[in-house]
């Protein structure tokens, strides 16, 4: 036990420590938002969407370590279960989840003791429950979920728990999971076929600029697939319906936020001339991970068309001296770019 403990501070701290501080500096700011939204969470599934903002938050206020903006990146999960059903759920309703697992634990135990238990409306409640948010929540409560039922095929388990338990799990096996089963066959079944005629739109080989009308009839339905809403950006765009897109990319960054969204939205506020509003978005970009080069350059190229060249200069000046990460053509040609404007004004 020992030597795994050592192995794993090892890999913790030396082999991985990039990665160790990345998590950490993601586990800090995630309970910072745990604890802005104590009671009622963000959302369930809307950590993608809401942590990247409050860690532009944290480097707008705090400006961060070195260290930390050499590490940030667009962040989708929270590398911690508990920490991230906290930020989505709120306090309550985690406490509410692991007081559940605890019980049905407490309850496993009990019968393979023959000790006393709990009420079983209590018992029934918990596997009620735990059947309705296993399918969509995470791995623990699911897990949780699995093993109390196929606890119920165990000749062994069965022949120490009293019938008033074995006719609870069998209403929910026979009863509930059909039902839930059922009702995701037949709502799956819906999509499928939005999605189909999704798919036909794009093979029929038609003019983006024709794609509009489509794309709009389906877009009620399809307001929740982001890779939709990407493509739906684009042919707003082809055709300048630019208030249109706007409202589109606004839709999916409630599903999920990234630098890459959050320019293409600066973008689509710079064709509708709110270039104060592109300059905002380009600098939210800039503030969820402070060590892209991209967000930075499009910042650079609008201050240029704004004829703004003070400006430009000092992210000319950024960009220079910014240590790269992981040096590509891309990143070569941006550096390049800002050196060959510095010498100019210089």
């Amino acid at each position: 036990m020992p030597a795994f403990i050592g192995l794993f501070i090892f890999i913790a701290i030396v082999d991985k420590k990039a990665s160790t501080e990345g998590r950490l500096f993601i586990l800090k700011n995630a309970l910072k938002l745990s604890g802005d939204n104590f009671f009622q969470g963000v959302g369930f599934n809307k950590f993608q969407s809401v942590y990247n903002q409050e860690q532009a938050r944290y480097f707008y206020h705090s400006k961060g370590t070195g260290r930390e903006k050499f590490l940030a990146g667009n962040v989708y999960v929270c590398n911690n279960e508990l920490i991230q059903m906290l930020v989505e759920l709120g306090f309550p309703v985690t406490a509410l989840i692991l007081l559940l697992v605890i019980l049905t634990l407490y309850y496993l135990k009990c019968f393979t003791l023959r000790k006393e238990y709990l009420p079983n409306q209590l018992l029934y409640f918990s596997i009620f429950f735990f059947c309705i948010i296993s399918s969509p929540l995470r791995v623990p409560v699911f897990l949780i979920s699995i093993f109390t039922f196929t606890g119920y095929f165990s000749d062994d388990f069965t022949k120490q728990i009293p019938d008033s338990y074995s006719h609870i799990v069998k209403f929910t096996l026979l009863i509930i999971v059909p039902i839930s089963i059922t009702y995701m066959l037949i709502s799956g079944y819906g999509r499928f076929k939005i999605l189909e005629k999704w798919k036909l739109v794009d093979e029929n080989n038609i003019m983006v600029f024709e794609r509009a009308p489509f794309y709009d009839q389906i877009y009620p339905d399809l307001y929740w697939n982001r890779f939709f809403l990407l493509n739906y950006i684009t042919v707003l765009n082809e055709n300048q319906k630019y208030p249109q897109s706007l409202a589109v990319i606004n839709k999916l960054l409630e599903i999920r936020t990234n630098t890459t969204l959050i320019l293409r939205k600066a973008h689509i506020q710079e064709n509708l001339y709110n270039y104060k509003a592109a300059l905002d978005d380009m600098q939210l970009a800039i503030n969820i991970a402070p060590n892209r080069f991209l967000s930075k350059y499009e910042l650079l190229k609008l201050y240029l068309k704004l004829k703004d060249t003070t400006k430009a200069q000092v992210i000319a000046r950024e960009i220079a001296d910014q240590k790269v990460k992981i040096l590509s053509d891309t990143i070569r040609a941006i550096k390049d770019s800002s050196n060959i404007l510095l010498n100019r004004t210089n």
